[in-house]
Formats: C-alpha cells, sequence, structure tokens
C-alpha cells in the first residue's frame, strides 16, 4: 500500500488506479522476471519471526474461501487440516477479523474461533484497514477483547 501510494503521489501511476489494479499490474507474475524470488515455506517464515521475538499469526483466514460461511463450513476438514499445519509450524495466533459486515463478521470469526482454538491459537483483532483513501478504510468498523499475548515463542 506505501508503494502504491508514493507512486501515485508522485505521479508515477495514473491518479484513478485503484490499489488492486496496481497489485494485479505490477505484481503479475513475469512482470520482473530477472528478479525471480523463492518465497520461504511457512515454517520458514515463523523460525524467522520467532527469531525476532515475534509472533506468527495467520491474517484474515476467511479470505481463503471468499469470506463465504458456507463454503467455510463446507470446506470445514480441509480448513481444520490447514489449522493443524500451521500450529505444527509453529504459528502462534489467527486474527479475527472484520468481513464486510456484521453477521457476515461475527459468523465466519466464531467459526474459525470454534475449530482454531483447541488447536491453541490465541486471536488477535484487525480490521485490515488500508488506509482513508482506500475502499479498505475500516478503522473503526471492528474491535474485539484482546487477552493479550501469550508468552514469548521460543
Amino acid at each position: 500500500m506505501d508503494l502504491f501510494l508514493y507512486l501515485r503521489t508522485r505521479g508515477a501511476i495514473p491518479p484513478d488506479t485503484t490499489y488492486k489494479r496496481f497489485k494485479r499490474e505490477w505484481f503479475a507474475p513475469g512482470r520482473f522476471p530477472k528478479y525471480r524470488l523463492s518465497k520461504p515455506s511457512v515454517c520458514e517464515c515463523v523460525q524467522a519471526i520467532h527469531a525476532d521475538g515475534g509472533f506468527a499469526v495467520i491474517p484474515h483466514f476467511g479470505h481463503l474461501w471468499d469470506d463465504d460461511m458456507n463454503k467455510i463450513h463446507d470446506d470445514r476438514d480441509r480448513m481444520k487440516a490447514m489449522l493443524k499445519y500451521f500450529r505444527s509450524c509453529g504459528v502462534d495466533g489467527v486474527e479475527m477479523y472484520w468481513y464486510s459486515g456484521k453477521k457476515k463478521t461475527q459468523e465466519i470469526n466464531e467459526f474459525v474461533r470454534l475449530t482454531a482454538e483447541p488447536l491453541g491459537f490465541f486471536f488477535t483483532y484487525g480490521s485490515d484497514c488500508h488506509g482513508p483513501e482506500t475502499d479498505k478504510y475500516t478503522i473503526e468498523k471492528f474491535s474485539g477483547d484482546f487477552d493479550g499475548f501469550p508468552p514469548a515463542a521460543g
């Protein structure tokens, strides 16, 4: 987002370009073939996060199912398997997230929490606000009772 706003402010991209379009056009596979970067595994990411004293948290997990409670429910076995895999890599928490509506948010987060809690995850809260000039200006839409961070990962 910061790169997008910087380039737009400097006139390097048209002022009517949306962030979504910018990501699609500028970060499309093959745009910079000379600079292929290998992506670290989930376990490698978690190791790096923990080495820096941080906590690894899965963001807006419902996006994997298009924020659709019916899809999540129908694919609950896969969801649980993914959560088990993330936990086996040392992922610490799951973000409770604002899913564009109060009812949708409550349904998805409740289902995610009930599935993830027995696996030992802690929970954070996020609106995924992308800034005041975006379609994701949701900073005041969502909050929760954060129980605090668990003891630092080892």
